[in-house]
């Protein structure tokens, strides 16, 4: 059975320069080399010597203060995607080779309107100058950009406290079809062309009423995402369709994905960012490609811009095989979901032992407790009652104090295949005898 395996390898390329990096297989260990050596063979870089190649699960366990950069390799292996490297090293000391990006992320700051009170209404400015040039501006040459909204219904709904897409002045068509878009009406995803009309760059009299409402009352409450690009409603609309109901790898039961939401624009798409195969799936398709996705960020103070990069523009084909949602693409959530987890961990533990920490703040126990509770976790811990206790051991007695044992008993408790809670309670157990007065010798 195949799986992932974490090794270390060394690379020498073409113009005779060599490099180690870490490198995530997916793969039976008997073709891990090959899997690998066919992997980068094509990259220009001839493999010379494996170290440490490991179970992913036993390397982690080894190398706990490399968790975070070895646990994103693993997510990112698996059928479709059979190796992942992590940065490359030179051997030449100080100098590290970054793996390609294939987008481009820029957080734009703007002024926001001034006060307009006795301004009569048809002189006001319905947009900021600079967000209008980010989201309806056109390069000075080449095909004009239209520019498309793809809005939750139900979050629109919540900010004006009806549903209204269907009496308004713009093209709007649901990403569902069928049944479902007639019974999930009014809490489906929306495709709105928010195009200019011609001449309403310097017209706001031109300026349909849709777009004036829309930065006055939903600007800065994350109801959706900008798109831009040369295709046609019709062309948009069947390409982000395919992404609201996707399967899960090894799953009969698919997800459907909210990518409008505010976490794909900060946590997804950057995460995708060097992966070609994704780019090219969420940005292009035939006949056309999404030059950027936008959205705002800090109530409406900033927006974040995602560029495809021209590069692929010219040079990449639309991915031939079905789309489906592996552990990778989870990966960001579940990372995310994790420090929350350690942020309320890191709080109870505050409140827990005022005395003892109250020279500590929040920040400082989590990133004191952050590699610990990723050990036992690795250790198969997943009750936040445990992890709260292991916790707050590596805080009192040592972040690797299950290693401190002199007779090895914790580590290898940790290392058994008990259940969770057999081990939990030979660990305490075994700290309890620990912790316990030692009899003088008669």
């Amino acid at each position: 059975m195949r799986t992932a395996w974490i090794g270390v390898c060394h690379l020498r390329q073409a113009d005779g320069g060599e490099y180690r990096c870490q490198a995530a297989v997916w793969a039976h260990y008997e073709s891990f080399r090959a899997t690998l050596e066919a992997h980068v063979a094509p990259r220009g870089y001839t493999l010379i010597w494996l170290e440490d190649v490991l179970p992913a699960a036993h390397y982690i366990s080894d190398h706990t203060s490399q968790h975070p950069q070895v646990g994103a390799l693993v997510q990112a292996v698996h059928s479709g995607n059979t190796v992942e490297l992590g940065p490359m090293q030179s051997m030449r000391p100080h100098e590290t080779i970054q793996p390609e990006s294939y987008l481009t992320i820029e957080d734009h700051a703007f002024a926001p309107l001034p006060d307009q009170t006795g301004i009569p209404f048809w002189d006001r400015d319905w947009i900021a100058p600079e967000l209008k040039e980010l989201l309806f501006g056109q390069p000075e040459d080449g095909q004009k950009l239209r520019t498309y909204l793809i809005v939750d219904a139900t979050l629109r709904k919540n900010v004006i406290g009806t549903f209204d897409l269907d009496d308004v002045d713009v093209p709007v068509q649901c990403l569902f079809k069928g049944t479902a878009a007639e019974e999930l009406k009014e809490s489906a995803p929306y495709l709105i062309d928010m195009t200019l009309p011609d001449d309403a760059w310097d017209d706001g009299g031109l300026v349909p009423a849709f777009h004036k409402s829309f930065f006055a009352k939903h600007w800065g409450q994350n109801t959706g995402i900008f798109i831009r690009t040369t295709a046609r409603m019709s062309e948009v609309w069947g390409h982000f369709r395919k992404f609201t109901l996707v399967p899960r790898a090894g799953q009969r039961t698919p997800i459907f994905v909210r990518f409008w939401d505010e976490q794909y624009m900060r946590l997804y798409f950057p995460h995708i960012a060097n992966n070609r195969e994704r780019v090219e799936r969420w940005f292009m398709r035939d006949g056309f490609c999404v030059h950027a996705l936008l959205a705002d960020q800090d109530g409406g103070k900033t927006v974040r811009e995602i560029v495809l990069q021209h590069t692929l523009v010219y040079t990449a084909n639309t991915p031939s095989k079905p789309f489906e949602i592996t552990e990778y693409d989870l990966a960001p959530f579940s990372r995310e979901r994790e420090r929350k987890d350690l942020w309320t961990l890191a709080e109870a533990l505050k409140k827990g032992f005022p005395k003892d920490l109250k020279n500590y703040s929040e920040e400082t126990i989590l990133s004191l407790i952050e590699d610990p509770v990723h050990r036992m976790v690795g250790y198969g811990f997943r009750q936040q009652k445990h992890l709260y206790i292991l916790a707050a051991w590596s805080l009192f007695f040592g972040q690797s104090f299950e290693h401190k044992d002199p007779s090895g008993r914790l580590s290898d408790i940790c290392k058994s295949p008990l259940s969770e809670i057999d081990k939990m309670s030979a660990l305490k157990a075994r700290m309890e005898h620990l912790s316990a007065p030692k009899r003088a010798a008669s």
